[in-house]
């Protein structure tokens, strides 16, 4: 039974529990039987099967564990123990305050056989079976979550720096202004370089037109990346590592 399942029906089961205790004579097999059905097996069972069975079986016999009047306060007692401790984190200060109110609750009904089968067998287990289930469930998060960082460290180790430029045999009309070339004396960043004067100073660029750097597992992804984001053909593109 998951954790959601089991708190929806604990307080209907409690409930079911303690109107059997109240009407012991109604009580049969299949009533108990009927009690697990309705809430479902494991901590259920043993509610009806042990706490509750074993209660009335005591009462027909003229030896009820504690006086049928104080049935109500005991179980409201360890219902709210569940209540209150049902959900906990786990830690060690959480179980330290746990086991102290059980100790409280048992010792104020005087450890009588239906007081240890509702808080040792029935709330303790419950409780210990949604904890180690928690602890079950975040510790697959945990690993899940580091798998996919150990992956993400292998993705990333396993690429490359690629630098990835245009081959001039598929450019037209791409030309270089020589700013080596002026005149001594005369600053580039003045110069109108769309003068006609400076006309001569412009040539044909005959080197790889750099487009960006990426990181890739190849030449042929780098290539691909780079395609992609600019809008450039595959086959104008190379890449190389530096």
């Amino acid at each position: 039974m998951t954790e959601q399942e089991l708190k929806k029906y604990w307080y209907a089961a409690y409930a079911a529990a303690l109107s059997m205790l109240r009407h012991p004579e109604t009580v049969t097999p299949k009533e108990i039987s009927s009690g697990v059905r309705a809430c479902g097996s494991g901590v259920f069972n043993r509610l009806f099967c042990l706490a509750v069975w074993q209660e009335v079986q005591l009462q027909k016999a003229g030896k009820p564990s504690i006086p049928p009047e104080q049935y109500k306060n005991a179980v409201a007692d360890v219902w709210m123990i569940f209540k209150n401790y049902g959900d906990g984190d786990g830690s060690e200060s959480y179980w330290d305050r746990l086991v102290e109110e059980l100790c409280r609750v048992m010792k104020q009904y005087q450890r009588c056989p239906l007081i240890i089968n509702l808080v040792i067998h029935v709330t303790l287990e419950a409780i210990e079976d949604i904890q180690q289930k928690k602890q079950a469930m975040s510790k697959k998060s945990k690993e899940k979550k580091m798998r996919k960082e150990n992956a993400r460290i292998c993705e990333e180790t396993m690429q490359e720096t690629y630098i990835i430029c245009v081959s001039p045999d598929w450019v037209r009309d791409t030309q270089v202004f020589d700013t080596d070339s002026l005149p001594e004396g005369i600053d580039p960043d003045t110069v109108d370089i769309y003068d006609e004067t400076y006309d001569p100073l412009w040539y044909d660029a005959r080197e790889p037109l750099f487009v960006r750097t990426v990181q890739a597992h190849d030449e042929e992804e780098a290539s691909r990346i780079v395609a992609d984001a600019k809008k450039y053909p595959m086959k104008c593109l190379y890449a190389f590592r530096p």
